[in-house]
């Protein structure tokens, strides 16, 4: 999908040992351009630093799914090490974090030096989230 290098917009990385965060990341990968990757939770996998190396330019932005215990402060630390600017987006357990990814596509302002494309989510897209997590939305207030 990113064959030629520095072509993606963002990367978005995720654990590698459970799918949940890198599911919810799948929607945010459409909007905001860039590939998901998965890393082990304690260390910054060659093949993610590889991916990220290639498809994104110095200064682009790392959205790093789920909190310390998914992936840790030192892949952060890694990252920023490359020249590249991370963002957690990492709620209490998974169905926080989703909740979050899921609310970072609603935004219009977003955090972070971002090119985003303009945002045409498609009607399926928004009623499959609802429906997926609107319960946990609702819970939450």
């Amino acid at each position: 999908m990113y064959p030629t290098a520095h072509s993606a917009k963002v990367v978005i990385l995720a654990r590698d040992d459970v799918f949940a965060d890198a599911l919810a990341g799948s929607p945010m990968s459409k909007v905001f351009d860039g590939p998901v990757l998965l890393t082990p939770s304690n260390s910054l996998g060659a093949s993610a630093q590889a991916g990220i190396v290639r498809v994104l330019n110095p200064g682009d932005t790392v959205y790093i799914l789920g909190g310390t215990s998914a992936i840790s402060d030192a892949v952060l630390a890694q990252i920023r090490a490359l020249g590249f600017v991370t963002v957690r987006i990492g709620g209490a357990d998974r169905y926080g974090t989703a909740a979050l990814g899921a609310a970072k596509l609603l935004c219009v302002s977003i955090a972070g030096p971002v090119r985003m494309r303009p945002l045409a989510v498609p009607v399926r897209l928004v009623t499959t989230w609802a429906a997926l997590f609107g319960s946990v939305l609702t819970s939450a207030r």
